[in-house]
């Protein structure tokens, strides 16, 4: 592969799946439309060396991404619940408004007006 793609086959990066700070820190935060854009370019940033690095096609990233969000949506409310006596229900709504699919990124824009408000 001339352009540095990896030899064997596709799967979600793990790398990109641990990169989610975008998605946790705005259940666990208020943050402001600035923050959580630039939350979000470290997230993407992670995924995208991976491909730069020639082990992960891009598409290997972006799943990567979501099944990272996937997981922490899965296992954030109960572990605030038994760790910080969070309600877990409150916990679940805020991750359910908050959560995002990482197919819809453009690198090239990613904090859209629509983002902002």
């Amino acid at each position: 592969y001339p352009e540095g793609s990896p030899k064997p086959p596709s799967w979600p990066a793990m790398h990109s799946a641990a990169s989610n700070i975008s998605f946790w820190l705005r259940v666990l935060f208020k943050l402001t439309p600035d923050q959580f854009c630039e939350a979000k370019k470290v997230d993407y940033a992670v995924s995208y060396a991976r491909t730069v690095a020639g082990v992960h096609y891009p598409g290997d990233n972006i799943a990567g991404l979501n099944m990272g969000q996937d997981i922490i949506a899965r296992e954030l409310p109960s572990f605030l619940s038994k760790k910080y006596e969070s309600n877990i229900d409150n916990v679940a709504n805020k991750v359910q408004k908050v959560h995002f699919d990482w197919k819809n990124f453009d690198p090239e824009n990613p904090c859209p007006p629509v983002m902002r408000e």
